[in-house]
């Protein structure tokens, strides 16, 4: 008898700690990010052959930029593929406007464009494919000379610590801090010439955000949403400094080459 009990309690405990505990990798593999960027060098028709490849190649680095630093630049978000923990519609529209505010002032801030805005939306065919091209092509209608494109993509862990052996009690659930949650965020960016597909730069930075509480009261969505925050505030600081350094390159004279 006393052994069933023991191995009920187990059980019970377990599962407690079970729904305590889950992980999601934040990555962007298989994202339409990675695959608007990676389309442009990849022919999906089949694998390129020997000379195919050399033929890209090729192609790829003979490609120069319509101007050294462009003057007139555009900003797109690419929305995350996977699944996200922010539920409110409300609070996914905040998040977009305050990242894009963020990475708006950034760029503002070194001095260096003529204009800075936002690829609009109507310009955007969602039956077009084609990687980086039709992103182009719209940022072209706006007379741009450069595209801006930014993702973030979010994961998520929640793991049981020691107090989580509480949660058997039932109030202990709402009570005890069994539960360790965190989420993560990466952004990437790439600063592409809308005239001929030169990529300038490209960019990535993380954010994290983290907390210890009762299982019945970790909030998933405020813990993404300020890891987002700080993963896009984080890449709107890592662009500016590569759209700096950018500016400093394209002014040094050729044969002065950096140490």
């Amino acid at each position: 008898m006393r052994a069933r009990t023991a191995l009920g309690i187990a059980v019970v405990v377990a599962a407690c700690s079970g729904c305590a505990g889950r992980v999601v990798k934040a990555t962007f593999e298989g994202t339409r990010f990675r695959m608007i960027v990676s389309a442009e060098t990849y022919r999906p028709e089949g694998r390129l052959t020997e000379g195919g490849v050399q033929e890209e190649i090729d192609r790829l680095l003979k490609l120069r930029p319509a101007s050294p630093v462009p003057a007139n630049v555009l900003l797109y978000e690419i929305p995350s593929s996977r699944e996200s923990c922010i539920r409110s519609a409300r609070k996914a529209l905040l998040l977009r406007r305050e990242t894009a505010e963020t990475m708006k002032a950034a760029l503002e801030k070194t001095g260096l464009f003529a204009q800075i805005d936002f690829l609009p939306d109507l310009y955007l065919d969602d039956a077009v494919a084609g990687g980086l091209k039709p992103l182009r092509l719209a940022a072209a209608r706006a007379h741009a000379d450069a595209l801006l494109l930014y993702s973030t993509e979010a994961g998520y862990e929640q793991r049981p610590n020691a107090w989580a052996a509480l949660y058997v009690t039932g109030i202990g659930a709402f009570l005890a801090p069994g539960t360790d949650a965190a989420a993560s965020a990466i952004s990437h960016a790439v600063l592409v010439d809308v005239r001929t597909g030169y990529v300038y730069r490209v960019l990535q930075a993380y954010g994290e955000s983290e907390t210890r509480g009762s299982s019945a009261f970790i909030d998933d969505e405020e813990l993404e949403f300020e890891a987002r925050k700080l993963a896009i505030a984080q890449l709107a600081t890592v662009t500016a400094e590569g759209v700096k350094r950018l500016a400093a390159e394209r002014r040094r004279p050729p044969h002065d080459v950096a140490p």
